[in-house]
């Protein structure tokens, strides 16, 4: 009896977050279609589906580190949570997505403490991961920032620090779960967190491409580029719900140098609706088909 009105709770809850979720993306078209529409449907599906993949491989991360730690979540689990967690963060305050993770792990067996240091290593790598692609960008944020000393120090070493603050809680011995985290592993980690957000960053090219607006190599890399830093700030950003309306401006800015208007306002507000299409369909889609992957693959053994 519990746990069916468990279940009951829980899909309760997804079922009012999708509504949420799917009346913010009504509104963000009909704002879009009103000013422009794209003229490659083609472009914008590749890009939308690289946005799916790429959600898709974030997790992953997250399982190895819990599989350092001596946890055997199952791929299933580990990417429901994830997946749940980034419903959680359109409340107000995105931060809520961050001790909303902490305790799915810990419902799923994770120690509480070992849940909470699993989440700030993974947030960690992920800030560096992002930082290091944003280097990309810095021709194009250097100019506009030159006035402002501060900030270009603040944006310049948050993946500095957050490589700092991860070597820490990995190699220092207060926490003695992390010990067996090697230097490698740590950069190894960071480097797949980067590698995510290239591809991240391809899918907000491809939406560019479906406008039809001539970009060379360098404008890709820099794109790719502004990408990774508007997820920073808009994560930074605590009081914005899932960074909506900061990381917006940060990739309208960073567009701005090379493409012409309304160009780059609309492209940074599909990459908003990609995004959030990727976490609906990342739950309802890929969970599954990563459910039924792994009973296959138990069959078979």
């Amino acid at each position: 009896m519990k746990s069916r009105m468990r279940f009951v709770i829980q899909w309760s809850v997804i079922a009012v977050l999708v509504i949420l979720v799917l009346q913010y993306l009504y509104i963000q078209w009909q704002q879009i279609d009103l000013v422009f529409t794209p003229k490659n449907w083609f472009m914008l599906g590749i890009a939308q589906l690289i946005y799916i993949i790429g959600m898709g491989l974030l997790p992953f991360n997250s399982w190895r580190l819990q599989k350092w730690f001596g946890y055997n979540q199952s791929v299933t689990t580990m990417w429901r949570s994830f997946y749940l967690a980034q419903f959680v963060k359109y409340l107000p305050g995105g931060i809520w997505s961050i001790p909303g993770r902490a305790v799915m792990y810990h419902q799923n067996g994770v120690r509480a403490n070992d849940s909470g240091v699993l989440v700030i290593l993974e947030i960690l790598g992920m800030m560096v991961g992002s930082s290091i692609v944003g280097l990309f960008s810095l021709s194009i944020f250097l100019p506009i920032l030159f006035d402002n000393i501060v900030t270009i120090l603040t944006v310049g070493m948050v993946g500095f620090i957050a490589l700092v603050l991860g070597l820490f809680f990995t190699r220092s011995r207060w926490y003695p779960a992390t010990q067996h985290i090697s230097l490698g592993r740590s950069l190894a980690v960071c480097g797949l967190y980067a590698l995510n957000w290239v591809i991240l960053g391809l899918g907000f090219v491809f939406i560019a491409l479906a406008f039809d607006l001539q970009i060379g190599s360098l404008e890709t890399v820099q794109i790719i580029g502004v990408h990774a830093v508007a997820w920073v700030v808009g994560f930074l950003v605590i009081f914005a719900p899932g960074g909506v309306g900061v990381r917006d401006i940060i990739l309208a800015v960073g567009l701005a140098s090379f493409l012409p208007a309304p160009s780059p306002v609309i492209i940074s507000l599909l990459a908003r609706i990609a995004w959030t299409i990727a976490e609906v369909a990342g739950f309802f889609i890929l969970i599954p088909l990563m459910k039924r992957y792994t009973e296959a693959q138990e069959v078979l053994s």
